[in-house]
């Protein structure tokens, strides 16, 4: 007994939804009637054929919204990696106002004079102020960590060497920042003393015909090491314990103070 769409439709016309329904419940009935005079060995079949047919079913259903949530998922990151590109963007391409740029320079006017305090005090070659930031990121995206000489002060004499200190990998001077970072300073009074612990820094002292390192951390608010202050002696002799302890002392706090206005 085979009825097709047309033929059902027909009817609906000539006998109205009742009529329509009564003939549907007889398709129904003629259906099961059908499937009850089936053999077991038919019903089995159509059993399994119904479930395989609905296992794909599941199966691409399942496919599909795996899918559907991995796309989503792509389209997060991308979005996510936009964003981050935007604002890191947005703060290396930044230009000061003119109230951020009298800011800037005050500031930068105050840790020079602060400098030149310690210089004095120390009798230091020289008395730098060095700021980490990151630089780029790898294939990971992971930040590089980098710092920068920002500020300097120098004997008569004594080569600058802060053009040279500008986007320097911290683990160029991985024992000296390691040190800061855990205990707040650090201090090499004999370059010699480093010389198998830390072949990098050692050579990097030999290059600026530094004898004698000292640096003491600057830290934000949060209380992380965002910066140091540093003063090098090309004489090491020339380095007292007891006097670049006190004047650090007496002066990080400040420039701390200045780093997080």
């Amino acid at each position: 007994m085979n009825i097709e769409f047309t033929e059902v439709l027909k009817a609906f016309l000539e006998v109205g939804m009742l009529g329509l329904c009564s003939i549907m419940m007889i398709i129904i009935f003629y259906g099961n009637y059908k499937r009850s005079h089936k053999t077991d060995d038919e019903k089995n079949k159509l059993l399994v054929d119904n479930f395989n047919s609905l296992n794909t079913k599941i199966d691409n259903m399942v496919e599909g919204i795996t899918e559907q949530n991995r796309r989503f998922v792509e389209f997060q990151e991308k979005q996510s990696e936009k964003l981050i590109n935007a604002v890191i963007s947005g703060v290396v391409n930044h230009v000061p106002t003119t109230e951020e740029s009298h800011k800037l320079t005050n500031i930068s006017n105050a840790v020079d004079k602060i400098l030149q305090d310690v210089l004095l005090e120390t009798n230091a070659s020289r008395a730098c102020l060095v700021q980490y930031h990151n630089g780029g990121k790898g294939i990971n995206q992971q930040a590089f960590l980098k710092m920068s000489m920002t500020n300097e002060k120098t004997q008569l004499g004594v080569k600058s060497i802060m053009s040279e200190c500008k986007d320097q990998f911290r683990s160029a001077l991985g024992y000296f920042v390691n040190d800061i970072n855990n205990t707040g300073h650090c201090c090499i009074f004999d370059r010699d003393e480093i010389k198998n612990v830390d072949i990098g820094m050692y050579e990097l002292m030999l290059v600026h015909n530094v004898e004698a390192k000292c640096g003491y951390g600057i830290h934000n608010e949060e209380g992380l090491v965002i910066a140091y202050i540093g003063i090098e002696f090309e004489d090491k002799t020339k380095a007292n314990k007891d006097v670049v302890r006190k004047s650090f002392t007496d002066h990080y706090r400040e420039v701390e103070r200045l780093l997080n206005l």
